[in-house]
């Protein structure tokens, strides 16, 4: 009969194991590792906390102008009004004004090939201008040397015979960051 009890208990035992203390150590185990994960994240989140305070270290650092250079090289948004008025501007130095404005529709420039992405998008600006060739040279000079990113794409001309000046059709192309 001892024997009998012995063999039901050790039964009893690997059922209570079996049944009730596996799960629990299964779901254990599974608590760990997702402590684990937990503690990988909150690591990694400290340490991108720490690379983003170091950028805003360093973007703090630049000066104001500079910032503000690198934004009118590349602005991060269409500002036609703001294009416009630097054209002109750099017109009215030679005694220039634009006339005939015409801003085509966006386009996009896929500057990563096979991603899709287009982080670069472009328009046209086209306008006209009368003056002598002599304020035409330097005029375009200024437009190269200009902070803004433009591509003069087409310059077309009619001469004024009463005058000695000419009417210049200029197409200009420019970029920003989308």
């Amino acid at each position: 009969m001892r024997g009998f009890i012995s063999i039901i208990l050790i039964l009893a035992a690997g059922a209570v194991f079996y049944f009730g203390v596996d799960p629990l150590y299964q779901s254990a185990k599974l608590l760990k590792a997702e402590s684990t994960q937990y503690s990988e994240a909150l690591n990694n989140s400290s340490a991108l906390r720490q690379v983003r305070n170091n950028l805003v270290a360093k973007y703090n650092a630049f000066d104001k102008a500079s910032i503000d250079r690198l934004q009118k090289l590349l602005p991060d948004s269409v500002d036609n009004i703001r294009l416009i008025l630097d054209m002109n501007g750099i017109a009215a130095k030679y005694g220039m004004s634009l006339k005939n404005i015409k801003i085509s529709q966006l386009q996009t420039i896929n500057s990563t090939p096979g991603t899709g992405a287009n982080p670069v998008g472009s328009i046209q600006l086209s306008f006209s201008v009368i003056s002598p060739y002599e304020n035409l040279q330097p005029f375009l000079k200024d437009l190269e040397s200009s902070l803004r990113l433009v591509d003069v794409t087409n310059l077309s001309f009619t001469p004024n015979d009463q005058t000695g000046t000419y009417a210049y059709n200029v197409t200009l192309q420019t970029y920003w960051l989308k």
